[in-house]
């Protein structure tokens, strides 16, 4: 019998507070927006799209609809990463 695949939606409602962040290409946090418990992320995700859009922004590939709760985009020389994540804390370096 096939194995299945988990698929864990990382964008489901959640009685946890998360965290909408941007970050430059060099994973500087330009700016970090804490997300209420119980908010529906993916439209959280689309609003953002949507406000960066309207600055002149492309979102790249699947954007807010994907299921893996970031997208990239980008705008001139800018290429930037947009993340819901359940951290307050900034991205660690490697």
């Amino acid at each position: 019998m096939p194995r299945r695949r988990f698929h864990y939606d990382c964008l489901a409602t959640t009685s946890e507070p998360r965290w909408l962040k941007v970050f430059d290409r060099e994973s500087n946090m330009l700016s970090s927006r804490r997300l209420e418990p119980y908010t529906d992320l993916r439209a959280a995700l689309r609003v953002t799209a949507e406000q960066f859009k309207s600055e002149g922004w492309t979102i790249e590939g699947d954007g807010p609809q994907s299921w893996t709760g970031h997208y990239f985009m980008n705008r001139n020389d800018d290429r930037w990463f947009v993340a819901i994540m359940p951290s307050a804390e900034p991205l660690k370096a490697h």
